[in-house]
């Protein structure tokens, strides 16, 4: 199971972007609302950093902020989770 972001996201956005989410809010609002899904929004959350780069458009940093989320243990089992559910 591939826990790589990118490929997630390239993944979402080929498959339609907003259509390849249809019908699966519920898992995706399950998976927020998870252990794993609320330790990384809280690490977000308070990251000054990554929100100034949203705010830039600074898609290279926040693809690394991603990247180092990822190695977590939580990143890893929310990466995870969100490729089943896009299955």
């Amino acid at each position: 199971m591939s826990t790589d972001l990118s490929s997630l996201l390239n993944a979402l956005m080929a498959s339609g972007g907003r259509e390849a989410i249809a019908g699966k809010e519920a898992g995706l609002k399950k998976l927020a609302e998870s252990g794993a899904g609320m330790k990384i929004g809280r690490e977000l959350g308070g990251d000054e950093a990554f929100k100034s780069a949203l705010e830039r458009g600074d898609t290279e940093a926040v693809r690394k902020r991603l990247a180092e989320l990822l190695k977590t243990k939580e990143g890893a089992q929310l990466a995870q989770s969100l490729s089943e559910l896009m299955k």
